[in-house]
């Protein structure tokens, strides 16, 4: 569907002076220079354990069966009202001084005496007081109920309806109201000069916080990949050496999430040094924007403290052992991390294997491995370094960066790990590949594979039955 080019402020807002029938207005980074939704959420208190909430909610991603991300501000503001509901309390309150500082002052003037209406894909118990704060309480207001996820879906034309917009003005800054905008009378899509975006509770860092953000923004389910690619590998690492119950496997994940954040570390250091030193760098608008002058200790506040929750609750007791041997790979990964940074394109093939071994393996300074183990660690490893290889060594001809190459790498994974399991059945006898340990990361490894597997098969066809 077209958009409508951007409109002027200016230009805007003497259309709007000049304009005398029915405006609809959005609200959200219009009207309030904020956005309410945000806003709401990063009042709720404690912050912490609503950020961990809010990250597993991000994990499980429940808005797949309500019609997709459009529809995640409903679960994440739903699930804040009914796990912490004294922020309702709190977003009321703090309403009368938002109003005072986010108010859009010049098209609320400009809107003084219109027949205006607010028309927003926001929430109503969020909008609704915040629209009484800035002195508009009897301003009509249409928006989404927070437990019906389809008028999310539905957008903004369905609720206003094309009837009400057909002669009217709608004032947006949002191009997902496209098909609002194409059905209106008079539309102006201006992206005002006071607006600012802000994630909500961004003051605290949780690992992921980068990949997901900055690395690879707009990719959802990146966590969830994250944590089943990742952390699930650590987990049966465990699981298949080591008697497993609740204990360990918090203590697993508490030490991952002390890995990742000095990983993360090494991955906004990666931004900073390309952005400094590349003549051609490929960042993500997010990186290129990334102004956190202290990430470093933001990453390792939250990698040492995790890190002595995980090395508490390890079924062998917290040593003083464990903990030089688990800050010595954290700070073995950031070495080498820090090498990587600075080392040309070409170069750094043969340290990403070295990067990805600390991703499989940095557990081993603490608990033990069995072969089976090791096997399927050596295989993600291989697979991936396999995909860097082709990114860094094989770039397109006169091109001026490669690509990451489109490989089925999880399907490669899966081969690596098939022929290793079969050279150790053919050099160690059956007994060298024990059923429990062996079933679990193969079952693990197809489930990853699972689409590129089906795929390959769909593609597979015999050559001589072609004529």
């Amino acid at each position: 569907m077209k958009i409508p080019p951007i409109t002027p402020e200016d230009t805007a807002l003497a259309a709007i002076a000049a304009f005398d029938g029915p405006i609809f207005v959005d609200f959200d980074e219009t009207l309030y220079v904020r956005n309410s939704t945000e806003d709401f959420i990063d009042l709720a208190t404690p912050g912490i354990i609503a950020v961990i909430i809010l990250k597993a909610l991000d994990i499980i991603a429940p808005w797949r069966l309500t019609g997709g991300h459009v529809t995640r501000d409903n679960f994440r503001v739903g699930t804040i009202l009914c796990l912490f509901p004294w922020t309702i309390i709190i977003w009321r309150a703090a309403c009368r001084h938002y109003a005072a500082q986010r108010t859009n002052i010049a098209l609320w003037r400009a809107l003084h005496g219109k027949n205006i209406t607010i028309a927003s894909n926001g929430f109503t118990p969020l909008i609704r007081p915040m629209l009484v704060a800035m002195g508009g309480a009897d301003i009509p207001l249409i928006a989404c109920a927070l437990f019906a996820p389809g008028q999310r879906r539905a957008g903004k034309a369905a609720l206003i309806g094309a009837e009400r917009l057909a002669p009217a003005m709608l004032i947006t800054d949002s191009t997902d109201d496209a098909p609002a905008l194409a059905v209106c009378a008079h539309p102006l899509l201006v992206k005002w000069r006071a607006a600012r975006f802000y994630r909500a509770l961004s003051r605290i860092y949780f690992p992921g916080d980068y990949l997901s953000r900055v690395k690879r923004p707009g990719q959802p389910g990146v966590l969830r990949q994250l944590c089943i690619e990742d952390l699930g590998f650590w987990l049966l690492l465990a699981a298949t050496s080591t008697p497993i119950g609740l204990t360990t496997l918090a203590a697993i994940c508490f030490l991952f999430a002390s890995f990742w954040s000095v990983y993360e570390a090494g991955y906004a250091e990666n931004d900073r040094c390309a952005a400094r030193f590349e003549a051609e760098p490929v960042l993500t608008p997010q990186a290129r924007d990334f102004g956190e002058p202290y990430f470093e200790v933001k990453a390792w506040t939250p990698a040492i403290l995790y890190g002595v929750l995980g090395l508490d609750l390890l079924p062998a007791h917290r040593s003083l052992a464990q903990i030089t041997s688990w800050a010595a790979a954290l700070a073995a990964l950031r070495l080498v991390y820090f090498i990587y940074n600075r080392l040309d394109k070409s170069s750094r093939v043969w340290l990403y294997p070295v990067l990805q071994w600390f991703r499989s393996f940095a557990l081993l300074v603490l608990l033990p491995a069995t072969p089976i183990a090791l096997l399927a660690g050596g295989a993600q490893i291989a697979a991936r370094s396999f995909g860097y290889f082709a990114y860094r060594l094989a770039p397109p001809a006169g091109a001026a960066h490669a690509t990451w190459p489109a490989l089925p790498l999880r399907l490669l994974q899966l081969a690596f790990l098939l022929l290793a399991l079969a050279t150790r059945l053919i050099t160690a006898g059956i007994h060298g590949v024990p059923p429990i340990p062996t079933m679990s990361f193969l079952t693990w490894t197809l489930f990853l594979a699972r689409r590129e597997l089906l795929n390959a098969a769909r593609h597979a066809h015999l050559i001589n039955r072609q004529r």
